[in-house]
């Protein structure tokens, strides 16, 4: 039976962290009998064999299991999977990551009516750094020639398993660095559709729990590591024969693989010997393998880095980085307000270099962004508009208001309970720093705001840190202890000044009078909200009642507050 998508994830004694990637792959929304899951062991000696011998015993008609020697590496386990594979594509899963429940049918539908070749997931990752500038928005019909596909090389990918087969693509079977590089821009040179999903969150990279460790926290070897990089650009070479077009890929290596090592923070936390083995190495590689013409495409925080490099200046390159390593960005919340249900935040940012303001002319490459992050799974998602840096005379500025639409700001859909930070994303001079809003003065009357449909409420809050956060359907904070405690006596009845209301809206509550010996009577009543604020009519009291408690009726509420 024709299968949609093959699953290949390939094993290595992955202990507890293939329990979390096995559930999330068997509960996908795509219908079973449409993928099937390959997993691939490559000579695990902790258990793990058995433990993935028991997945396909309880799911036979969808697991599949193959028991490789061991390689010590997972290209091998790849291709494995790869040979074996009936699907029409082929997802990558490494064993200690997950898909979310809606990823298979979400990249399958982007790959077939696109006919892509390779469908870049959106991704989220609770440790490592995540290129969200690709996940924007939806694309389909890319090639690398107007895109910038080279940013994303990590196998988290869709790809079509006969487009895999036309052109030969595979992993290198033996331990080699950067082969999901290689393998990657390969497949770009010949791609002649890729999409990309950025809608929903459908890939999560997750830290390795347990024993052993993610294969980005071990210091790579110079020697191995720049022989292997330099097999990638052998590839480049041969499949990009324009040289123009050939630049366009080397400066994403040369920015990214070769000089990012060797600043900001990376560069002041190696050990001495270690930085010199690497200053070495890189040293030779730019003297043979890099155009001294790539130098002028370099953004202009990472120019000087070259220049150091080919003036085999390694103590200027320290000093460049320990620089570089003081570049903050303070941005600071002015005010915020409730608009028809949308929050404006009126922000004010600046720029520090050592300390003092950034004197920088900016140029087109850098763009400030206002983006929402989930505390859950550290998913991004942009808030339009996009800033403009500036420089206004006495330094980077950045200025503007963010507005959130809650019930639009994950790519048209509404934002999912939890706790959210508001955060500032600013790219200037080929850096990228990402920091938490300061709200400085919040008050104690900042108004929750409800919908009638999802979300039911949002509440912005300081965090004990003094960033912006949205509290998304009463996580944290009670909805009935927030509106109790605004509670305001007036002459129709209470007035609660700390919610309010996207469109008027009526709530019923709950009223309980307690009198002098204790007795409770409840009443119903209506509370009426719009952006004003909110107002619940006093009903007329029965028996000499001497307090008054309110009750939303929200699931799991707390016990009831007393009004004044």
């Amino acid at each position: 039976m024709a299968l949609d998508v093959s699953v290949v994830v390939p094993v290595y004694n992955a202990g507890v962290n293939l329990d979390g990637c096995m559930r999330s792959l068997l509960s996908q929304t795509l219908p079973a009998h449409r993928y099937e899951i390959l997993l691939v062991d490559d000579g695990s000696d902790d258990g793990t064999s058995a433990d993935i011998d028991n997945w396909a015993a309880q799911h036979p008609a969808q697991v599949r299991v193959f028991h490789e020697s061991h390689s010590g590496w997972p290209g091998r386990p790849r291709n494995v999977g790869i040979e074996k594979a009936r699907g029409d594509y082929i997802q990558f899963v490494d064993s200690d990551d997950a898909l979310t429940r809606g990823a298979l049918e979400r990249v399958l539908r982007a790959a077939v009516s696109s006919a892509a070749d390779i469908v870049l997931p959106k991704p989220a990752s609770d440790f490592r750094g995540v290129n969200h500038d690709l996940y924007r928005a939806d694309r389909e019909g890319l090639t690398w020639r107007d895109f910038p596909l080279v940013e994303s090389l990590v196998p988290h990918k869709l790809i079509r398993r006969a487009f895999v087969l036309e052109h030969g693509l595979r992993f290198a079977d033996e331990p080699r660095h950067v082969e999901d590089q290689l393998f990657f821009v390969h497949a770009y040179a010949h791609a002649q559709s890729v999409a990309i999903v950025a809608d929903e969150v459908c890939y999560l990279f997750q830290r390795r729990r347990g024993f052993g460790r993610n294969l980005g926290d071990v210091p790579a070897d110079p020697d191995g590591y720049f022989r292997d990089l330099e097999g990638v650009l052998d590839v480049i070479d041969r499949h990009v024969p324009d040289r123009v077009e050939r630049l366009r890929f080397y400066e994403r290596f040369y920015r990214v693989e070769v000089l990012g090592r060797l600043r900001d923070r990376p560069m002041l936390d190696y050990d001495t010997d270690y930085r010199r083995a690497l200053f070495q190495r890189i040293r030779r590689l730019v003297d043979e393998r890099m155009p001294p013409e790539l130098d002028e495409l370099l953004p202009v925080f990472v120019a000087p880095q070259a220049k150091l490099v080919r003036d085999h200046n390694l103590p200027g390159l320290i000093r460049h980085a320990e620089d570089l390593a003081t570049l903050t960005v303070d941005a600071r919340v002015r005010s915020i307000a409730w608009r028809r249900g949308l929050l404006r935040v009126d922000v004010d940012a600046s720029l520090l270099l050592l300390g003092e303001p950034l004197m920088h002319d900016p140029d087109a490459r850098d763009v400030a962004d206002a983006v929402v992050v989930g505390r859950g799974d550290s998913a991004t998602w942009f808030v339009r508009p996009s800033f403009r840096l500036r420089n206004d005379g006495q330094g980077v500025v950045v200025r503007g208001t963010i507005e959130i639409d809650p019930r639009h700001v994950l790519a048209g859909r509404p934002i999912t309970p939890g706790l959210w930070d508001v955060r500032m994303r600013v790219r200037v001079g080929g850096l990228t720093r990402t920091v938490r809003l300061f709200w400085p003065d919040a008050r104690n009357d900042v108004q929750m705001c409800l919908y009638a449909d999802a979300p039911e409420s949002v509440l912005p809050y300081r965090t004990d840190s003094g960033g912006l956060a949205l509290d998304v359907d009463a996580w944290s904070h009670s909805r009935t202890e927030h509106v109790a405690a605004g509670a305001v006596v007036g002459e129709r009845g209470w007035m609660f000044p700390g919610v309010i209301a996207s469109a008027p809206m009526k709530v019923h509550v709950g009223l309980l009078f307690e009198t002098a010996d204790q007795e409770l009577t409840h009443k119903v009543a209506t509370l009426w909200l719009d952006e004003s604020g909110a107002t619940l009519d006093r009903p007329r009291r029965t028996g000499n009642a001497t307090r008054v408690w309110l009750r939303l009726g929200e699931p799991g509420a707390d016990e009831p507050r007393p009004l004044p």
